[in-house]
């Protein structure tokens, strides 16, 4: 099992088996820190016909890059690989809406993505606020 792609998003849907992903970004930016958000990941897994209908457990954390990192918050989501005999790849679309996070600070950030114990994933962002010269 492989991680297709893994971002955080404004929006996302999935439709008849179809996901639809809009406003992927990696760069947010807030009037003044602490900061509250909300984030959205999506993550899609891949796997081959022998792992079709296999268990998933995934588990995002975010942390805060500092030394030593700081971690924001969890979940621990459980699904299975979806499969159908007639496909040689078989996808699971997991997502995650963090609810409220409380960002401490300006600095640069990562959600990890650990799946069935294994680390699949990092997605880093950052945090910035409204007048930082750093700003693109």
């Amino acid at each position: 099992m492989d991680v297709q792609f893994a971002v955080i998003a404004d929006q996302v849907a999935i439709d008849a088996g179809k996901l639809s992903v809009t406003g992927v970004t990696d760069h947010f930016v807030a009037p003044a820190f602490p900061a509250p958000g909300e984030l959205t990941v999506v993550v899609r897994l891949i796997g081959n016909a022998t792992e079709a209908g296999a268990p998933v457990k995934a588990r995002f954390e975010i942390f805060l890059e500092s030394d030593p990192p700081k971690s924001l918050g969890s979940r621990t989501l459980t699904d299975r690989l979806a499969g159908s005999p007639n496909r040689r790849l078989h996808h699971l679309d997991v997502t995650w809406r963090t609810g409220p996070v409380r960002f401490p600070s300006p600095g640069q950030y990562r959600i990890q993505v650990t799946i069935n114990g294994q680390p699949m994933a990092i997605i880093p962002f950052e945090m910035d606020t409204l007048d930082s010269p750093h700003r693109a």
